[in-house]
């Protein structure tokens, strides 16, 4: 007879085997023990403790996006409910996690509606489950003891397979419940057709290497499965001229001088439309047709001549072959796309180290001279992060090899990127996180940073102090009233606010001598804050023209 193990035991066993060694949430009483076997002497799974849920499913979804998957835990009901926002994103950004939620004792769901039980929506002991089922791949509670592995290992598989999250609600009870020692989940991705396979290689393989002018967009699923240095040689050895895209640039990509800039639709470069827009054939890598990629439909794509390889689908010029997956097509085309004659391509980012930077004097910060500085500074193997204005303002930004970026993504939620950014802070101790965040969108969700200093994560906030929503003023310039004002904080001063040694305070950079002085000064070890002072209209013109197209 196998060892018995609790259910709690047992879900704690399976995601460390997936690579997850933390879990983020916030106890309640219908979750404590799932909380309490977390916490267990010898467990190899560690339990952080977040502001609020929100904020705990946004460090999960970080954290997958470096690890390949992530873990919040809440209690049942305004917990659970508290999460959805974060859920949704990581839905719309296809990034696999689970969220585990408590609930209450098996016999009050036989009960049926005789109760008004606490955190529940009246006597409706499923409204919470329903919620859950449109944001994420699939959701599900478990009901008895002999439900538990094969709802778990299911639910596991379904995020993995779809890139998307999962909900699993426990009530209390089954939490404690005993189930057989577990074996190993030995998790498989799914296979492609292996005829339709090979069929796609061979016809797009001919396509590319018989056209004279082929152009590549590398889009979102090249990260989400794990491509980025099958992509980087493919490209490398080809010289195939490509762009990245909006949602989660390939900025690892960049420093390849076939790079021939940032594509988005009619705010893209002349340059970089004729590479791609303009090509005989385009090939694009995993790239959702959002409408933050396709600068809100105003692309000019020649469908008869488009090859596009999503994440289980690909279309060739109009034929769609379903059943044959990226990770499988990418790198048996690397091997038949013959090598191109080599180009000088011209560099588009309006913000790059490839041009000497400007030397700082003590007049007043502004974003043109914020970011080429940015582009010199990020290092090879950073994380470089931003929420709405941030990441508009990036996007423009030429990064370095083995760059990471995580920008808001179709979802486009304020307050997202910086708990994001700190899960994968967590994920990734070892590497540098540079996060660019507006001041509306860090107050939101700013109080996370106390989670870095309890921690001590080494991590970058440079905040774009410009008194309000600027991406919102750029669509409605003709307003001057004050809705689009917020109260202007001294972000420097809150760590030590916020718990943080007497030294631990930031920046407050007002001139870009003071700017570039912080930059200097970070050690890339420990936290610190940069209150970067902007005026409140300050935007350049990609980003003037980016609002424009999305006044309605």
């Amino acid at each position: 007879m196998s060892q018995q193990i609790s259910v709690s035991g047992f879900l704690i066993s399976r995601i460390q085997e997936l690579g997850v060694q933390h879990v983020f949430g916030i106890p309640g009483d219908y979750v404590l023990p799932f909380f309490d076997e977390l916490i267990k002497e010898g467990s190899p799974v560690k339990q952080i403790g977040t502001c609020n849920e929100l904020n705990a499913a946004y460090l999960a979804d970080g954290y997958s996006r470096v690890k390949g998957f992530g873990v919040a835990a809440v209690t049942y009901g305004p917990g659970a409910f508290n999460a959805v926002n974060a859920v949704a994103g990581a839905f719309d950004a296809h990034v696999p996690l689970l969220l585990v939620s408590g609930a209450p004792q098996t016999a009050r769901y036989r009960e049926g509606n005789k109760l008004l039980l606490h955190h529940a929506v009246g006597s409706d002991l499923n409204a919470t489950i329903r919620v859950f089922t449109p944001i994420t791949a699939a959701a599900a509670r478990i009901e008895t003891a002999e439900e538990a592995i094969p709802t778990i290992d299911w639910l596991l598989r379904v995020a993995l397979d779809q890139k998307r999250p999962v909900y699993l609600e426990i009530p209390f009870d089954m939490q404690r419940a005993e189930v057989p020692g577990p074996g190993r989940l030995n998790y498989q991705p799914p296979s492609s057709d292996e005829q339709a396979l090979r069929k796609v290689v061979e016809r797009v393989a001919q396509a590319v290497n018989g056209a004279r002018k082929v152009g590549v967009l590398v889009g979102v699923f090249v990260d989400r499965e794990g491509l980025q240095q099958v992509v980087e040689e493919m490209l490398s050895t080809s010289r195939l001229p490509f762009a990245t895209t909006f949602d989660q640039k390939a900025g690892y990509l960049e420093h390849l001088p076939n790079c021939v800039g940032f594509y988005q639709g009619g705010v893209t470069p002349q340059p970089v439309k004729d590479a791609t827009e303009g090509a005989d054939i385009l090939l694009t890598l995993g790239m959702p047709r959002t409408e933050f990629n396709l600068g809100f439909l105003t692309h000019d794509f020649k469908e008869d001549r488009m090859i596009e390889l999503g994440h289980d689908t690909a279309n060739v010029m109009g034929e769609e072959v379903h059943g044959v997956y990226l990770r499988h097509l990418v790198p048996l085309l690397a091997q038949k796309i013959s090598p191109r004659a080599e180009e000088v391509f011209e560099d588009t980012f309006p913000f790059t180290y490839t041009k000497q930077r400007e030397v700082p004097e003590n007049r007043p910060l502004t974003v043109d001279f914020m970011y080429p500085q940015l582009a010199h500074f990020v290092q090879e193997g950073d994380i470089v992060t931003g929420n709405t204005g941030g990441y508009i303002n990036m996007s423009r930004m030429r990064l370095k090899k083995g760059n990471t970026t995580v920008g808001p993504t179709n979802w486009a939620s304020l307050g997202s990127v910086f708990p994001i950014s700190i899960g994968m802070a967590f994920a990734a101790p070892e590497r540098r996180i540079v996060c660019l965040d507006g001041d509306g969108s860090f107050q939101m969700t700013g109080t996370e940073l106390c989670t870095l200093l309890r921690h001590n994560l080494n991590f970058l906030l440079i905040i774009l102090n410009n008194a309000g929503y600027t991406a919102e003023r750029a669509i409605h310039p003709d307003r001057e009233d004050s809705y689009n004002d917020i109260q202007v904080w001294n972000y420097h001063l809150l760590p030590q606010a916020l718990g943080g040694r007497p030294d631990s305070n930031g920046v407050d950079a007002h001139t870009e001598a003071q700017f570039v002085d912080a930059l200097s000064s970070y050690s890339g070890r420990g936290l610190q804050v940069v209150n970067a002072r902007l005026d409140k209209m300050d935007m350049p013109s990609f980003f003037i023209e980016m609002s424009d197209m999305l006044k309605h």
